[in-house]
């Protein structure tokens, strides 16, 4: 790294907030030609380019040392309201329009429930275009049983095991529903 006068030095940070920075990876950048330097967030390792001057300006308050979905997450007035030790903590499991849905730690996201039990039958993730149907229409009977893979390409409705092929009218699906 040249001895240019606007990089950031190490020395220029708390020190904890140091190996979070790659001071070695500062270039200008954008259309106003800033210089930027790469910082992996401390909660969610996400890399972020972060101008240099707003680093300066804002390295006493620690704002820098988390991406901005981390910060504006713990700084929320509902952080650790939902969360383990938190008086208000469930286990990690509430009900929205019916679907179970189970917090995972390591997404910081909530997953629908039946989604999980589907993933555990087929032992793989869902992929995109891939939807939990319940058979019995009851949202929060997530039994093994009771679930169903639909693929998002299917008609609204129709199982991929009424059809032959994506909007076939030829008959030779399951229960021939096609048929004419």
């Amino acid at each position: 790294m040249a001895n240019h006068p606007n990089y950031l030095l190490p020395t220029d940070l708390p020190k904890e907030m140091r190996p979070y920075f790659d001071f070695g990876g500062q270039e200008t950048r954008g259309k106003r030609k800033q210089l930027h330097i790469l910082r992996a967030c401390i909660s969610c390792d996400r890399k972020d380019w972060l101008i240099v001057s707003n680093i300066r300006r804002r390295a006493g308050l620690g704002v820098t040392s988390r991406c901005q979905s981390c910060n504006a997450l713990e700084n929320s007035p509902y952080f650790g309201t939902l969360r383990e030790g938190s008086p208000a903590w469930k286990g990690g499991r509430h009900k929205v329009d019916g679907y179970i849905l189970v917090w995972n730690s390591d997404t910081r996201k909530y997953q629908g429930e039946h989604r999980l039990v589907m993933e555990t039958l087929l032992e793989r993730p869902l992929v995109k275009g891939e939807n939990v149907h319940h058979l019995n229409g009851i949202r929060d009977d997530n039994r093994p049983e009771n679930l169903e893979l639909w693929a998002v390409t299917q008609p609204v409705g129709i199982r991929a095991r009424d059809y032959h092929c994506p909007g076939c009218r030829c008959g030779e699906g399951g229960d021939n529903r096609g048929a004419r």
